[in-house]
């Protein structure tokens, strides 16, 4: 009885070990992993035009760079829950390009890049149509993003 009560105490011991470490380990950004599809805005666009089911499955969750005009730096929620987020506007009117960063700091460099072309990467998250007029663009979401390359490319 002395063992089984041992055991189940060693088993309980190494659950809470493994959920604490899960809980406490690092969260992973795009800045601490290689791109593994660096395409363009327009591509991308093009790729899901085509067939979005296969667009969808070939980029989903994969860390993408992209390079082009960065438009806008907002800020998205409220309190603690606010992220800052970059807007990269395509060549093609109505695409957009949404990058959400996992800290604050990078909302500084960003804003003093806006009307420069730069380069991003983040985990591709999703595209949403226009609902109202699909043939209008849409928007491109990334998450846990990072600032590649903040330098003009003129």
């Amino acid at each position: 009885m002395k063992k089984i009560i041992i055991l189940l105490l060693l088993i309980l011991i190494g659950v809470f070990g493994v959920v604490y470490w899960q809980w406490n380990k690092p969260r992973e950004t795009a800045s601490n992993r290689k791109s593994e599809v660096i395409i363009s805005i327009d591509s991308l666009y093009s790729a899901f035009q085509s067939n979005d089911s296969l667009a969808f499955a070939t980029y989903q969750n994969k860390v993408i760079q992209i390079s082009g005009l960065l438009d806008r730096v907002e800020r998205q929620g409220d309190g603690a829950n606010q992220s800052n987020f970059a807007v990269l506007l395509s060549k093609t009117d109505g695409i957009e390009a949404k990058f959400s960063f996992p800290d604050t700091s990078s909302n500084s460099i960003l804003s003093n890049l806006v009307k420069k072309n730069v380069v991003l990467k983040g985990f591709f998250a999703g595209f949403n149509y226009d609902a109202m007029m699909p043939e209008m663009g849409g928007t491109f979401e990334f998450n846990q993003s990072a600032i590649i390359q903040n330098k003009t490319h003129e």
